[in-house]
């Protein structure tokens, strides 16, 4: 879904400076509609882990 790059913003500012498109288009319809809904899917399902755990014990 997203590389080193990306996370840490590297990504967006090369491609502004070379006058590229945001990376973003590059990725399929789904992950894009994905994203309008929830910019970082990873950290959501991180945080659902977090909240599980007193029931996991």
């Amino acid at each position: 879904m997203m590389d080193l790059g990306e996370m840490l913003g590297i990504k967006q500012v090369y491609y502004n400076l070379r006058g590229l498109p945001d990376p973003i288009t590059f990725k399929s319809r789904e992950l894009q509609r994905l994203y309008l809904h929830m910019r970082h899917p990873s950290f959501t399902g991180f945080c659902i882990l977090l909240w599980i755990y007193p029931f996991m014990r």
